[in-house]
């Protein structure tokens, strides 16, 4: 059987492949930052300043309280985004917090409400964007953010800004993302650029297959 999948809009919804890419990546995300929740947790018990202790204690409490309400439904999205609000604040500028809204973004993203979580993601790009490996992980969140949110643009440019950087880091994932992107703006000349870069630069992977399909439609 012929494997078809059609080119996307804007208004189109996400096709099963990409949506398997999605979770799948975010699945990974989550791996990595559960890996330094668990260190960062660890170093919590030896911190010495009065503040970063406060703001691991902060982070735990937020995640068996409002965080678990939340998902329970105990919680209104209004109440519990006003208090994810106080945390940003309070402790944005924490591993912990960062693996946490992690797991907040892949909720919202399965709700299809990642948009409102775009100013959380810019905040921490603001603090961490050139950071070498949560600088890649807070990019890679926000230019998820800003395609749910129909900012395209913004998505491209947060994804070339990955490639400029230094560490070099699943980027058949970024070029196909790319020309994905590139077709919701009717780019197609850009697109069939960064997808031909997937095929003939990672050639026999996944993305590469995908690559290719959407190059045939082209």
């Amino acid at each position: 059987m012929e494997r078809t999948i059609s080119v996307p809009t804007q208004r189109e919804a996400v096709s099963p492949v990409e949506m398997v890419l999605k979770y799948k990546f975010h699945l990974i995300l989550l791996v990595v930052l559960a890996v330094l929740g668990v260190v960062g947790f660890g170093v919590y018990k030896s911190f010495q300043e009065k503040k970063s202790k406060a703001n691991a204690e902060n982070i735990f409490l937020f995640r068996t309280n409002q965080w678990e309400n939340f998902k329970a439904a105990k919680l209104s999205k209004e109440d519990f985004t006003k208090e994810l609000n106080t945390l940003h604040r309070e402790s944005g500028n924490n591993t912990l917090y960062i693996n946490l809204l992690l797991e907040v973004t892949n909720f919202y993203q399965e709700k299809d409400t990642l948009a409102e979580l775009i100013p959380f993601w810019e905040d921490l790009y603001k603090e961490k964007g050139k950071d070498l490996y949560l600088g890649y992980l807070v990019s890679t969140s926000l230019a998820v953010a800003y395609e749910d949110g129909k900012q395209v643009d913004k998505a491209i440019t947060t994804l070339e800004g990955l490639l400029a950087g230094k560490l070099k880091l699943n980027h058949e994932r970024v070029y196909l993302d790319l020309g994905r992107l590139h077709l919701l703006n009717n780019n197609k000349d850009k697109a069939a650029t960064h997808l031909k870069y997937v095929v003939e630069n990672y050639p026999n992977t996944e993305y590469s297959k995908i690559a290719e399909i959407y190059l045939s439609k082209l």
